[in-house]
């Protein structure tokens, strides 16, 4: 899922492996990239929650936040 920013919220697929790979970095979870969504520009987004599965532990479900850039943080 896809929030944040002012905008409409929507259903997003992304690749497992990358999003994995991630929240692998030594930033993890607080690491700001570029989502590139067909038809629409790229946006920055964090990864704010996600599930694995409990016995296969692949990724099942991602929650990301678009990142304002040019709005500073309170």
């Amino acid at each position: 899922m896809l929030y944040g920013a002012g905008k409409d919220s929507g259903a997003v697929t992304v690749s497992p492996k990358e999003v994995n790979k991630i929240l692998h970095t030594g930033s993890g979870h607080n690491t700001i990239f570029n989502l590139d969504l067909p038809g629409q520009e790229t946006t920055p987004v964090m990864v704010i929650d996600w599930l694995h599965h409990p016995i296969k532990d692949t990724l099942m479900h991602i929650d990301l936040m678009r990142i304002d850039l040019a709005r500073p943080s309170a």
